[in-house]
């Protein structure tokens, strides 16, 4: 088994919530080696990240751990690929 970088991209619910925050609760959990926050449209920003984990078949857990905190509307996998 190898390291796996996922790289994601996180919808607020609205612009008024702290992308910060929400990078912040994923850190405390995984290990983001690249975090950069992206114009989306109208004054709403995207949360761009890069997570590197372990190779254990999925990313399942990640996905419901961020879906689960408060001012996220929605996560989409960019990419998977093993390192």
């Amino acid at each position: 088994m190898g390291k796996v970088g996922i790289s994601l991209k996180i919808m607020p619910e609205s612009a008024e919530i702290s992308l910060d925050a929400i990078l912040e609760k994923i850190k405390a959990k995984y290990h983001v080696e690249d975090a950069q926050q992206k114009p989306f449209a109208f004054g709403l920003n995207s949360l761009d990240i890069l997570i590197l984990t372990e190779d254990k078949g999925g990313t399942d857990k990640i996905e419901d751990f961020i879906n689960s905190i408060d001012g996220v509307n929605s996560l989409d996998i960019v990419s998977v690929s093993v390192i």
